[in-house]
Order: structure tokens, then C-alpha cells, then sequence
């Protein structure tokens, strides 16, 4: 999340995204749910997969499902907290990927996926690399993350995986470019390319900044969209015509879309500096029909003058921006929505 960046200007946060990616990242969680463990005084309930959306609650460690309307909400288990917000859910296998921190080598954060009630969890990393992001493919069958080392100046690299963490293989960039960051990437509909946020530095030192797309062989880099709205959270709506995305300008954090070509730029919210505090609004998720828009922010959070970043709701909106819907409101951290 770009808290402090934002505030930044621009150079400064050129200098600094590697840095604030990892370091500022959100709690979310260590998968540790426990169907017979919930929290003191409360009833454990069966898991509903009729319900729309999922979602994280980072002040009550518990994954929670919820209509779409916000009714008929149901705790899933109860998560440890860790410090990422990288949580995705594939349909096709009813699965959950995340980046945890669980104590293995070096202390590291590594990649895992398990059902959504915490069971049959498999770790798909086990290396002292840093990872920032990481996806699903469409049909749920592979696995895309960006690691780097901390210790190195070659950033890092896009690797690809199956879902069960076989067959690692690196996503070769073309020779011009000499290295490249990325976060929070997305596959496309069909899973022949990806996007991702980030920039890329050419072999003559001249760099790109923005929204890029790029084939899963490393073949037709493409800049989509340039660092003017410093645009993070990509994400490709199901029939892979539009990109979602959150995009920065006067003090706030709002929802954008852009076709994949890189034509048609709308902004779908306008939430501006009220309350005494910034807007903060992150992790766009498209709902399979490609309808609806479902978000994290605290846009509309009065309490928030001394900590708006701590706070945050789901909300769901038409693909258009409109109807916008408030499905919780819990004084607490709720972030990462997903559809399922």
C-alpha cells in the first residue's frame, strides 16, 4: 500500500516503490484456521460456498464470507495475522493463494494455497526471497508471483508455477530490458499474458513506469498505461477487455478502468479528501459476469482523522461506478475481496 509514498512527490516515489512495497505492506494473514478453535464466546459455523464474496478481517484474524448485498455474512476460520494483502481465490479448483510468513527458512514470507476453510494447505515456496504479489491462472492450474533478493540490485523476476508449486520456471523479459520490478500481477482470460503494475529499465538506462502487459513466454512487452496516476492493483475483468485498477491523484486513491489496449480511461469513483483524512481505496475484484466491482476503501469513515489507513469496508459497485453498496461496517480492518 502506498501510505506514506503518496504524499511523496513523484521522484521520491520512483526512489522508494521497492522499498515501501515490501516494508508498508497491510497485515493479513498466517493461515492457521481451526474449525474447532473460534474466537472466545462464539460459535463456529459451517462454511456456505453460496455466498458471493470472501473477504479478510485483519483486526478479528477471520475470513469471512457475505452476499453481495451484504446480508447473511458467515465466519470461514479464524487466520493468524501476517503483513501482506495478496490473497486470491480460483473458482475452477475452489482455492486460496496467499503470502504468509510462517517461520521456514530464513524467516521468510513464502506462497501457499489451501481450501477456503483452512484445510489441505500446501506451500508452493521455501527459498529466502522476498515474493510481492501472486496470482492464479484462470483455470486455477498455475501460479504467478514476483520474488526478488534483498540483498542483490537485479530486482527480481515473475515466476511461474504449477498450483502445487512443480515446475518453476522464470518469465524471460525481452534482452533490451536490463531489470524490472512488478507487483499484483493478473492473467488474462485466457492465460496466454499477464499485467502487472511496476517499471522496467532498458539496457540504455532509460525506464518505464506504469501498467504493463506481457505474453507468459516473455514475448510483446507492452506499456498500457504510464506512472501519471501511479497505478497499482490490476486487475483484467473475465472477458478480458478491461483492466481495473487503483490510481492516485489530489491526495486520494480511486477506481479506474482502461481498456487492455491502453484506450478508453474512466474513472468509475471520485472519492476526495473529507473526514480530515486521505482516501484510501486498494484491491478492485471483478465479479465473474463481469457486472460488478468489488473494492476496499475508507471513503466513507468519519473516525479516521489520526489513523485512515487502519480502517477500512467492502464496498461493490456496478462495472460503471454506480450503486455503490456498503456490505460491511465493523469499525474494523476489512480488506482483500474477492468473488467466488
Amino acid at each position: 500500500m502506498k501510505r506514506q509514498v503518496a504524499l511523496q512527490t513523484k521522484n521520491q516515489f520512483n526512489k522508494m516503490k521497492p522499498i515501501y512495497s515490501l516494508t508498508l505492506l497491510s497485515l493479513i494473514f498466517l493461515f492457521s484456521c481451526k474449525k474447532d478453535d473460534p474466537k472466545p464466546g462464539e460459535k463456529q459455523e459451517n462454511p456456505s460456498f453460496n455466498r458471493k464474496l470472501m473477504y479478510y478481517s485483519v483486526d478479528d484474524s477471520s475470513l469471512y464470507a457475505i452476499d453481495e448485498n451484504g446480508n447473511n455474512r458467515i465466519r470461514l476460520c479464524y487466520i493468524e495475522q501476517i503483513y501482506t494483502n495478496t490473497f486470491k481465490y480460483s473458482k475452477s479448483t475452489n482455492k486460496i493463494l496467499y503470502i504468509s510468513k510462517q517461520g521456514v527458512l530464513s524467516n521468510m514470507v513464502q506462497v501457499y494455497t489451501s481450501n477456503p476453510d483452512g484445510t489441505n494447505i500446501i506451500q508452493l515456496t521455501n527459498n529466502n526471497l522476498e515474493k510481492h504479489g501472486a496470482t492464479f491462472s484462470t483455470d486455477g492450474s498455475k501460479v504467478l508471483i514476483y520474488s526478488y533478493s534483498l540483498t542483490s540490485d537485479s530486482l527480481g523476476k515473475f515466476i511461474m508455477m504449477n498450483s502445487d508449486g512443480n515446475n518453476k520456471t522464470s518469465i524471460p523479459f525481452p534482452s533490451n530490458i536490463s531489470k524490472y520490478w512488478g507487483y499484483n500481477p493478473d492473467f488474462s482470460a485466457n492465460d496466454s499474458m499477464f499485467i502487472f503494475a511496476g517499471y522496467v529499465i532498458f539496457q540504455d538506462s532509460s525506464r518505464k513506469e506504469g501498467l504493463f502487459r506481457i505474453n507468459t513466454d516473455g514475448t510483446n512487452l507492452t506499456q498500457i498505461l504510464d506512472s501519471t496516476l501511479i497505478p497499482d492493483y490490476p486487475q483484467i475483468s473475465p472477458d478480458g477487455s478491461k483492466i481495473a485498477f487503483v490510481g492516485y491523484e489530489n491526495r486520494n486513491y480511486n477506481i479506474f478502468t482502461i481498456d487492455l489496449n491502453g484506450t478508453n480511461l474512466n474513472k468509475l469513483t471520485n472519492f476526495t479528501f473529507t473526514f480530515g483524512h486521505n482516501i484510501f481505496t486498494e484491491l478492485p475484484s471483478w465479479s465473474e459476469d463481469g457486472s460488478k466491482i468489488a473494492f476496499a476503501s475508507n471513503f466513507n469513515r468519519p473516525d479516521l482523522s489520526t489513523e485512515p489507513d487502519k480502517y477500512y469496508e467492502i464496498y461493490v459497485m456496478d462495472k460503471n461506478g454506480s450503486n455503490i453498496t456498503q456490505l460491511t461496517n465493523d469499525t474494523l480492518y476489512q480488506n482483500s475481496p474477492v468473488w467466488r
